[in-house]
């Protein structure tokens, strides 16, 4: 027999116990004696039983007494811990999976991703859509940078059986095969094939959460870590598509700006720590071979893009300046977002009059009206409606990237500083 509280209610009343309009006890001893007279004969013999060996439901530490723990827990430093889950999201087309199997191949390889430190481990990619896809993508990727096929990189999909994370029975399937492989990253690609139902219902929603922490507790909470591949709805600055509930079970959420050149990727949420600073990439495109009809097929990969190192640093080498090791970095995600949609926009002017020849730069307008579609997490305050919320902001940051150096205002021109 399970016991709930139905049942500690029903015992309750057999030893005294009254509903609160009546009375009942009124001191915590009357109410400790009272639950501990609770007969617990009859209950599952699969149940936790007190006594010796019987593991613990529930530690208790004095803080006093907890030994520190300085070691440093990632598996990719500044963007992604060790264990957890996460969500990267963004519009068709924005280049997501590009930079996830990039983040994959990465910790498989034990190699830097993007400049960031990892920590080498076996990864698995549940392609829920577009498996074939996805497998020869990452074929080509290991065949043309002549990595080892033992490389600890695997490729789950649907057989007979769709990928379904709100299915107990999807579920066990998918970590049998898991377990014997223990990664340390799992990508799920994407959450709307895996889950069931509609995205935007607080009960589906969290189905799938239910379903993706499972995978993550089966593989051992403080040792890997899920990576859900997601869509931006039409507004991209209204976060991940769906019910919000996902933006609160998440530990990391990134956003993926792009097209078929460039690639931005941000933090917009990391729990307990910093977040990760915008990496600006473009798409590096070469043909691997061709196809039966003579067609070439690609290979692609993320590489840092020539604004990478900032706007800033192009227009100073244009002008033989030097640039100082300190210079001061974008705070908060407004400031960084204004400052990835500069590095986007940006190109060199001829011609414009105030404007020094060459200079990287934007129209002021242009960047502000750009720059404020892409703020996240923005809600309307009072009589502001959000769309008049988000261009404030927006203006806010460039004036702030402006008094601090990052950007240089001349008139309607906004150019790296």
């Amino acid at each position: 027999m399970k016991i709930d509280h139905r049942f500690i209610f029903a015992e309750a009343a057999k030893h005294g116990w009254r509903n609160p309009s009546s009375g009942r006890p009124t001191s915590a001893r009357e109410a400790g004696a009272l639950f501990g007279a609770v007969d617990t004969q009859g209950t599952d013999p699969g149940d936790p039983q007190p006594g010796a060996g019987a593991p613990e439901a529930y530690h208790l530490d004095r803080v006093g007494e907890i030994e520190l723990d300085l070691s440093t827990r990632y598996l990719i430093k500044g963007v992604l811990p060790s264990a957890g889950i996460g969500v990267i999201y963004g519009q068709p087309g924005s280049g997501k999976t590009w930079a996830t199997l990039d983040m994959a191949f990465s910790v498989a390889l034990g190699g830097l991703w993007q400049g960031h430190r990892t920590r080498q481990g076996a990864v698995v990619v549940i392609a829920a859509e577009n498996a074939h896809n996805i497998r020869q993508r990452a074929r080509i990727r290991l065949q043309r940078e002549g990595l080892d096929p033992q490389t600890p990189i695997y490729v789950l999909y649907g057989g007979a059986r769709m990928v379904n994370l709100s299915s107990n029975e999807s579920l066990a399937l998918m970590i049998e095969r898991l377990v014997a492989i223990r990664p340390v990253l799992v990508v799920i690609d994407t959450l709307a094939t895996a889950m069931v139902g509609d995205e935007n219902s607080a009960q589906d929603m969290s189905a799938a959460i239910r379903g993706i922490k499972h995978i993550q507790h089966a593989l051992g909470e403080l040792e890997s870590f899920v990576l859900v591949v997601h869509h931006s709805g039409k507004d991209e600055s209204r976060g991940a598509r769906g019910h919000s509930s996902l933006l609160g079970a998440v530990d990391v959420e990134i956003l993926v700006k792009g097209d078929s050149y460039s690639v931005t990727v941000e933090g917009t949420k990391c729990r307990g720590g910093p977040l990760m600073e915008p990496l600006y990439l473009k798409l590096s495109v070469e043909e691997f071979a061709r196809d039966e009809e003579g067609d070439p097929i690609d290979y692609v990969r993320l590489v840092p893009a020539p604004a990478q190192e900032g706007a800033t640093t192009q227009l100073a080498a244009a002008f033989g300046e030097p640039q100082p090791a300190n210079r001061v970095q974008p705070k908060g995600v407004n400031q960084r977002s204004l400052l990835a949609c500069f590095y986007r926009m940006a190109s060199p002017r001829h011609g414009v009059e105030g404007v020094p020849e060459g200079a990287m730069g934007a129209p002021l307008g242009e960047l502000i009206s750009a720059g404020a579609v892409g703020l996240v997490h923005v809600h309307s305050t009072g009589r502001n409606s959000r769309e008049a919320r988000q261009r404030q902001m927006a203006e806010q940051a460039v004036a702030k990237l402006v008094a601090d150096g990052l950007l240089l205002q001349c008139g309607d021109w906004v150019l790296g500083a």
